[in-house]
């Protein structure tokens, strides 16, 4: 469910909510207003047999969907723990200036999870999709974006070096999502960060 509330008085101006054709969990995890004050909310949706990435749109002004946004089925498998890995179950998400979302978290590639970064158009439509698959090829999850004025995206997270676990931060051009630079940190116990 997303609620907008009125800034002076707290006082309800919409509320809308999704429940998913699968009968299944549903979640979100992630709010960013644009410009024009809509709304973009990004978690998690049920297809009966795994879990997608799901992100909305939300109008400013009386909270009518703009646009709805599923991504996952095509890969087969989960783009989202399941509710017992809710630690792991993070999303995050970004609007640019020209109104386009960004979305990052962890895809499930059916033997462990890598990174997963979207930027929509403002109508929904994939201008592009990365994924992050580290060194160690185990778990990489993806928690954080962050945008800068040009909209080239900032994602960090952890990434299993072979190892341990350790941060990684990527940053992605805005206008074709390719990899601009990407460093990780090791902390001095040479353990899990």
């Amino acid at each position: 469910r997303t609620v907008k509330l009125a800034a002076t008085t707290g006082s309800l101006v919409w509320s809308g909510a999704y429940a998913g054709p699968a009968g299944g969990d549903d979640q979100a995890f992630s709010v960013a207003v644009d410009s024009a004050g809509n709304v973009h909310v990004t978690g998690y949706s049920s297809n009966g047999t795994n879990n997608d990435i799901r992100t909305f749109a939300y109008a400013a002004a009386d909270g009518a969907v703009l646009f709805s946004v599923n991504e996952g089925p095509a890969r087969g498998a989960d783009d989202q723990p399941g509710s017992g890995d809710l630690l792991l179950a993070k999303r995050s998400s970004a609007v640019d200036a020209g109104g386009n979302v960004y979305v990052t978290g962890g895809s499930y590639n059916g033997i462990n999870w890598d990174y997963r970064t979207i930027k929509y158009s403002p109508g929904g439509a994939v201008l592009w999709d990365v994924a992050h698959v580290g060194a160690g090829n185990a778990n990489d999850l993806a928690f954080a974006i962050a945008l800068d004025g040009a909209g080239n995206a900032y994602v960090t997270g952890l990434s299993y070096n072979g190892s341990n676990n350790d941060f990684r931060t990527i940053k992605y051009a805005a206008a074709d999502g390719s990899v601009l630079w990407s460093v990780s940190y090791n902390g001095p116990a040479n353990a899990n960060d």
